[in-house]
């Protein structure tokens, strides 16, 4: 009998036992999908924020603003520009870009003397603006030959001049870029609106480069 009470006695005690080992995996369990549950909500809001990004910052709106008060105060010209013909590696030609607000399209147009085609463009301008001419692939060499910044004459032509060297073959791009130099009260730097800008392309061939080894080393 003493047996028996003993044995009774060990499987309430294992099951107490197996009924609190039960409660704690379930509460376990129950703090796991809390802590999920509040990962997820922290980078589902985190993703939130960074897809729907704050006003921008009263600096950028205000530069924003000072660049449109700049346009508006720019007064209009015509300008004119000629765009090489095809090149052969080792030849040279030269761009040449005109401003003139006391001259029409035409006028600008018939006074290009570089070879290519010329085209006319009406932009906006300051009193001190920077033309340049950018080579955008490695077949070109360009030189500057004229001041890139310059001051502007309302009654005079203002030029700017560079030559190219073609140097490798194929479809080569230069881009020209015209900016408005405008100095600010209070600021180092000047700050550079633009008000043109092209993208120009010059097909080059091999043909004169070969011509010209033969030429120098078999004469």
């Amino acid at each position: 009998m003493s047996d028996k009470k003993s044995f009774i006695v060990v499987i309430t005690a294992l099951a107490a036992a197996g009924l609190i080992l039960a409660a704690a995996f379930f509460v376990w369990m129950a703090r796991g999908v809390n802590v999920a549950t509040n990962t997820n909500a922290r980078v589902t809001t985190s993703n939130s924020n960074a897809s729907n990004p704050g006003p921008p910052s009263n600096e950028t709106e205000n530069a924003l603003s000072t660049i449109d008060r700049i346009r508006e105060s720019l007064r209009s010209s015509d300008s004119a520009f000629n765009t090489p013909p095809p090149m052969k590696v080792g030849e040279t030609q030269a761009v040449q870009f005109l401003l003139g607000p006391s001259r029409t399209a035409d006028e600008l147009k018939g006074m290009i003397k570089e070879k290519g085609r010329v085209e006319t463009e009406k932009v906006q301008f300051s009193d001190y603006m920077q033309a340049t001419l950018l080579n955008l692939d490695s077949g070109l060499e360009v030189k500057p030959v004229t001041p890139d910044k310059q001051l502007i004459s309302t009654k005079q032509v203002s030029e700017w001049r560079w030559t190219v060297t073609a140097v490798k073959p194929g479809a080569q791009r230069l881009q020209l870029r015209l900016d408005a130099v405008i100095t600010q009260e209070g600021s180092e730097r000047p700050l550079l609106v633009n008000t043109f800008n092209r993208e120009i392309m010059i097909s080059v061939s091999w043909r004169h480069s070969v011509a010209a080894f033969i030429s120098n080393n078999y004469q």
